[in-house]
């Protein structure tokens, strides 16, 4: 059967914004070691952040709900400056821009990044100077239909290290790296995250860094820093999909039954899709919702019992329905403990959205609970409830499935 749906951290929504900014600074000419674009040639790390963008353009192109962007940027330096002082170097006009304004056409983007990569890479790294302008490219941004809000955030590829505003412009002085600080706190406080993807020269694979890590952190991204090297560029499609734009990283499901275990891979917006084995017979199922680590408080579980028939197999809803009355005859649904399904909370029963959907319609247990047909809600021989809707068109039947006591049920 097929499992899919949303999930998230702390998301009201998963409508994204996001901007791709791109480091086109001279330091990115240096050679990463590996050939991730296919040319047959060893890439620079500007190569591999151009080509990383178009592989997370390629996984989110099926993802309803995202806008994309892009911004390059880059500054010349200058000797006429102090060390220590602000370069008096001007931005490179055709280096620090606004490439892409948001857009839900994705081939815009592709355009966008074959305009970046024809332009190649020079002058210093000016951090703070992509981060400003991505925020002024979300912050700006028209509103979306219907007026939801997104969820805005920046994807900063770069070698990892900034050098300007401040002189000397060839290696990252104190000032750069507040500069940079400085523009992800402006970030956090529009409400945009900072993801950082640092793509490593081979030579410097294993060089420690400092200002990324605190970028990321300033702006709430709460994940090891993304770096991308000869030793795990093999493993380039699971890093871009842990990106976790909505905060949640995988979806484990458990088959309570069997024991078998599936662990889906959540998309950066917060997609999870995949093709799972039933078995004959009722399934129970562990869906276990993973936003870190291994700790309980990092793990939300919902639980989903299910009843699956061999094709052919003969149901009698016909006798099965006149045994129990109609939807809109009921005061409560109760669970096979006894127990009350809650119906508080601010979105609506199951109760009530069978009666306003289909008030004629009539709920009742599966037959093959402990070897015996169930009469009513209350069998408490049951470790699960099957829930049949059957409406007064004999064709269609719709059935769905519940445990003891689910906390909501939202009409969507």
């Amino acid at each position: 059967v097929p499992v899919k749906g949303y999930t998230g951290l702390h998301q009201s929504n998963f409508v994204h914004d996001i901007m791709l900014v791109i480091d086109t600074s001279a330091s990115t000419r240096r050679l990463t070691g590996f050939d991730l674009n296919g040319d047959g040639k060893t890439d620079t790390v500007f190569d591999a952040e151009v080509e990383a963008c178009r592989r997370l353009v390629r996984m989110l192109t099926n993802c309803p709900y995202i806008r994309l962007g892009v911004v390059k940027f880059a500054r010349y330096n200058t000797s006429n400056a102090p060390v220590g002082s602000i370069s008096t170097g001007p931005p490179i006009p055709a280096q620090t821009r606004v490439v892409q304004p948001l857009t839900t056409d994705f081939a815009l983007i592709e355009a966008a990044l074959n305009v970046v990569a024809a332009e190649g890479a020079k002058g210093g790294t000016h951090t703070a100077a992509g981060i400003d302008l991505a925020i002024g490219a979300l912050t700006n941004a028209a509103p979306i239909a219907g007026g939801s809000v997104p969820n805005r955030h920046i994807v900063l590829l770069t070698d990892g290290i900034p050098t300007l505003p401040v002189e000397s412009g060839w290696t990252q002085e104190r000032g750069d790296r507040l500069a940079t600080l400085q523009a992800a706190e402006r970030a956090a406080a529009a409400g945009i995250k900072v993801h950082p993807v640092v793509i490593d020269p081979e030579e410097y694979v294993e060089r420690k860094l400092t200002t990324m890590p605190a970028v990321q952190a300033i702006t709430g991204v709460a994940r090891e820093l993304i770096r991308i090297n000869l030793n795990n560029i093999d493993q380039l499609p699971q890093l871009l999909a842990g990106m976790g734009f909505v905060g949640s990283q995988k979806v484990v499901i458990v088959d309570r039954r069997t024991g078998a275990v599936w662990t889906v891979t959540v998309q950066p917006n917060g997609w999870f899709e995949a093709w799972l084995p039933v078995s004959f017979g009722t399934n129970e199922w562990e869906f276990r919702f993973i936003s870190g680590g291994l700790t309980s408080d990092q793990i939300t579980v919902r639980r989903v019992t299910f009843v699956a028939y061999p094709r052919g197999t003969a149901i009698d809803l016909t006798a099965l329905a006149a045994a129990n009355p109609p939807v809109r005859e009921l005061t409560t649904l109760e669970g096979p403990t006894g127990r009350n399904l809650d119906s508080g909370g601010t979105e609506l029963s199951l109760l009530a959205v069978l009666q306003s959907a289909a008030p004629e319609s009539v709920c009742y247990p599966v037959s093959n609970c402990s070897g015996h047909a169930a009469r009513s809600l209350r069998s408490r021989s049951c470790s699960g409830v099957q829930v049949t809707i059957v409406t007064s068109d004999t064709s269609c039947s719709i059935r769905a499935t519940g445990r003891a006591r689910p906390q909501k049920c939202s009409q969507r």
